[in-house]
């Protein structure tokens, strides 16, 4: 199984949510997720998640620091 994905848009940023497949070992499975302007290249965060809601609630999060910060 190849990793599987969703974008999702968020205050002018594309969030790019990865899935990996699922461990055979242990049945887990991981979520990492990279991001961009919309219309720009994503970039990839490098920290994995064990969760969908909690990757999504992480990339928002440092979306909403980076306008923050402007």
């Amino acid at each position: 199984m190849v990793n599987s994905y969703d974008i999702i848009e968020y205050n002018g940023y594309s969030i790019q949510i990865e899935r990996t497949p699922v461990e055979k070992m242990t049945g887990e499975q991981y979520w990492t997720f990279s991001i961009g302007q919309t219309g720009q290249p994503l970039l990839p965060v490098g920290k994995i998640y064990g969760g969908y809601e909690v990757v999504l609630a992480e990339a928002k999060k440092l979306i909403d620091s980076r306008n923050m910060n402007l």
